[in-house]
């Protein structure tokens, strides 16, 4: 079919001698080549524990917690044509990966993610609410591919136009066109642009709060 193809998979590698584990994702070409990404982002206490020295007993209380290493960082992977800014699981609801991958040359952001934790709730929907502010702030198109939650195509105007149902068996159909326009006022400003939002709630407050005194 002559397409790439992004999916998950356990990595493994050694560092100082010994086996460690990452949460990787794999894009490989129609020529053969492929590109690893390891999640930056960990989950505490559901990949890793904080602490792990000093909070030794956690592991003896709940085996299921994964004992996995980090990225080093958050990069692209060529989808040949493009690139892919992959994110996994909740790396998406953390605007500073996506800026990074924007600023980058990222065409897309492709986030992968298990959602059968969340069950029938409102949370798969709720993760994908914040993944369509990654791509209105960085005016990228967004793809998310959720096992057991809601897969869905987020336009760079945050416009959804494509969406599956919890827990279907079914394929999503759709359409992007890879960014390839200048970087958004958001992405160019680093992270500024938030506290420059901060810093004007502030000052509205206390001159809200001045205006008020006696």
């Amino acid at each position: 079919m002559n397409i790439a193809i992004l999916f998950g998979a356990p990595g493994m590698g050694m560092v100082d001698g010994e086996r460690v584990s990452y949460n990787r994702a794999w894009m490989v070409r129609p020529d053969g080549a492929r590109e690893k990404y390891d999640k930056v982002h960990l989950v505490p206490f559901g990949e890793y524990v904080p602490m792990g020295r000093a909070l030794f007993f956690v592991r003896k209380m709940a085996h299921s917690i994964g004992d996995m290493l980090p990225g080093e960082r958050a990069h692209n992977l060529d989808a040949g044509g493009f690139s892919a800014g992959p994110q996994i699981c909740f790396e998406v609801i953390f605007p500073r990966y996506t800026r990074q991958q924007a600023a980058q040359g990222a065409g897309v952001i492709a986030n992968i993610t298990n959602d059968a934790w969340f069950g029938r709730s409102a949370m798969s929907n709720q993760s994908l609410a914040m993944a369509v502010f990654r791509a209105v702030e960085n005016r990228i198109p967004l793809v998310r591919a959720a096992q057991s939650g809601v897969s869905a195509i987020v336009q760079p105007t945050g416009e959804i136009t494509g969406a599956t149902e919890l827990f279907a068996r079914t394929t999503l159909m759709g359409g992007f066109v890879p960014r390839t326009g200048p970087l958004s006022p958001y992405t160019r400003s680093g992270g500024a642009f938030a506290w420059l939002i901060l810093a004007g709630a502030v000052a509205v407050s206390a001159l809200v709060w001045r205006s008020r005194r006696p």
